[in-house]
């Protein structure tokens, strides 16, 4: 007999969690699909749950993408306006972006595990072996779009610049988890991000 863990998974480990979830319960849904539904609710395992029931009673075969975007559409979208506002180093377009999202509730853990899961895709392609996007995007469990974006970004960003992103990320989701100052907190890690001064 198997033990079921409750320990919860790091915010970029989400989709993973809860493409095992679903497949646990005898639905599929496609990694692409498990993802944009990351995306478009947040990382709150309880909320992703009852979503994913949701799409798993209304769709027989493979949840896909198209399937969350039906029912999710437009969320998922601005995230990624923001997080390529962030990785273009526009302060002002992100700090806009990420008011939006926060006004209707988007949730704060959620938003910086997004903007995680692109610097791992720009890290991976910055000093990475030159292959096409759908090669690198299939290695990373991630889109071409995604991929191809990270080519362009990654100009953008040092090796240094890029494992700084990655402690301030670390340092966010910290405190967004102890701390009961969401906004302030997001828009530090913005700022500090896309300053190309240090």
């Amino acid at each position: 007999m198997s033990v079921e863990k409750h320990a919860a998974p790091a915010p970029w480990d989400t989709a993973k969690w809860l493409a095992q979830r679903v497949r646990s319960q005898g639905h599929k849904i496609s990694p692409e699909a498990a993802q944009a539904l990351v995306d478009a609710i947040g990382t709150d395992l309880r909320e992703l749950a009852a979503a994913a029931d949701q799409l798993s009673q209304e769709h027989d075969g493979v949840i896909d993408v198209r399937s969350v975007g039906a029912r999710y559409h437009g969320l998922e979208s601005k995230v990624y306006e923001f997080v390529d506002a962030v990785l273009d180093r526009d302060q002002q377009q992100a700090l806009k972006r990420l008011r939006s999202l926060t006004e209707h509730g988007e949730n704060a853990i959620g938003i910086v595990a997004a903007l995680a899961r692109q610097f791992r895709i720009v890290a991976a392609v910055k000093d990475g072996p030159k292959l096409p996007a759908e090669v690198i995007a299939r290695e990373l469990g991630a889109r071409p779009g995604q991929v191809k974006r990270a080519f362009r970004q990654a100009r953008n960003f040092d090796a240094a610049d890029i494992r700084r992103a990655f402690r301030l990320m670390t340092d966010g989701d910290l405190a967004l988890k102890s701390e009961d100052q969401d906004d302030l907190i997001l828009d530090l890690l913005v700022e500090e991000i896309t300053s190309r001064s240090r």
